[in-house]
């Protein structure tokens, strides 16, 4: 299964929390400098992902993790305004990750289908998208995921413990995130 991640910045959270059921993550943000790039390398690197120069481009790092899972990273893509390459990666996704950012609505006609959606406990669900997935949930499964303890947390550090839990809808995800980030 691959899933997209917009926005996705240097968030390399759902890689560890899904790589057992999600084998090519397609991240993809606005930024592009060098600098966010060696970031983008050098955290990789202490999570023992490669990257594979042959696949690469200039908006687009490929890299190769344990397991064989697969990050395809394009950069410089303003979503929706994003390249040929870019949209036809999206085209094979059928999980859409929503952590801090929350993508136009048009992300749905881009995916291949809507199976699994993923979010956090540390996201507040607003916008046209998310008024779409509460008039219907077009999602076969919402996941939430969410760590006890994430200051100071580095991609080289020991990774957190973490729950995943399922809920119904995206009403129900958001409700139980609510829920608890109250108490």
């Amino acid at each position: 299964m691959n899933a997209v991640y917009i926005g996705s910045g240097y968030d390399f959270f759902p890689l560890r929390v899904f790589k057992s059921i999600i084998k090519r993550f397609i991240y993809v943000d606005v930024e592009g400098t060098p600098k966010f790039s060696s970031g983008i390398q050098t955290l990789l690197h202490k999570m023992d992902f490669r990257k594979c120069d042959a696949e690469s481009s200039f908006d687009l790092d490929v890299y190769v993790g344990p397991g064989g899972t697969e990050l395809y990273y394009f950069k410089n893509q303003a979503f929706p305004n994003i390249s040929k390459d870019c949209r036809h990666a999206i085209s094979t996704c059928s999980a859409l990750i929503c952590c801090g950012f929350i993508p136009s609505s048009e992300i749905l006609n881009m995916m291949q289908s809507t199976d699994i959606f993923i979010g956090n406990a540390n996201t507040h669900y607003d916008g046209e998208l998310v008024k779409i997935l509460y008039e219907q949930p077009l999602f076969s499964k919402y996941l939430r995921f969410q760590f006890p303890k994430m200051m100071n947390y580095n991609a080289g550090d020991v990774f957190p413990e973490f729950t995943v839990s399922e809920h119904h809808d995206l009403r129900d995800l958001f409700e139980t995130t609510r829920k608890k980030l109250t108490l």
